[in-house]
């Protein structure tokens, strides 16, 4: 769809512009931003039981079910700690991100004693009482940390949750986890509409930049 924009005289020429509308959902977009408190290290947790237990961290309070948190020579960590998982553990937020979950980055890795294992990752944007997962299972295969992105896109408050899935007793790190959540002001994109007039075979090239609101 078009819209008639004011004429415009240039070099004797009169014009009439056309501009493209675009819809809300193209002209605002959401900067992306880092939540509050994260990127997770788990530096300052500690438990060493695997029964169910909450930690509190920088970021807030976590429950790991079937996890502690390791800091022996063969976890897999950035740092002094990370979360060793075993069996069909699970990692879960016990807190939401109030401006929804735009992506989830984390890093990923074999404890080094053990063979391959694999991971979900879930979310739940109604405070933790239902929960869908996000994307396909991932294989942990490598004895290093790997980095893993994958978009969440849920705009509402919202938490997650990593379930190891494959039920052996071969142990999963997880380390840095990072959330990328939605900016709470958006900003319009503006791109310059080109009008070309052409007089006595010459032609120049104009740019109609639409007015923009960055506050």
């Amino acid at each position: 769809m078009f819209r008639k924009n004011p004429f415009l005289t240039f070099l004797g020429v009169t014009i009439l512009l056309y501009t493209s509308v675009i819809s809300p959902s193209f002209a605002f977009q959401e900067p992306a931003k880092t939540a509050p408190n994260f990127p997770e290290k788990f530096e300052t947790a500690s438990k060493g039981r695997y029964e169910t237990d909450v930690i509190t961290t920088p970021s807030g309070e976590w429950n790991l079910d079937n996890a502690v948190i390791g800091s022996a020579e063969n976890d897999q960590k950035n740092g002094e700690k990370s979360v060793r998982m075993k069996e069909k553990a699970k990692l879960t937020m016990n807190f939401d991100v109030p401006t929804g979950i735009q992506q989830v980055k984390l890093k990923y890795g074999v404890y080094q004693l053990d063979e391959g294992s694999s991971f979900e990752l879930w979310v739940s944007s109604n405070a933790g009482k239902t929960w869908s997962k996000v994307g396909t299972s991932i294989k942990a295969t490598d004895k290093k940390l790997k980095i893993l992105t994958i978009d969440v896109n849920a705009v509402k408050a919202s938490r997650i949750e990593i379930r190891k899935t494959d039920g052996s007793e071969n142990r999963l790190n997880i380390d840095d986890i990072s959330i990328i959540t939605y900016s709470s002001g958006a900003k319009v994109t503006s791109t310059p509409t080109t009008a070309t007039i052409t007089k006595e075979n010459s032609t120049v090239k104009v740019n109609i930049i639409p007015n923009r609101d960055d506050n």
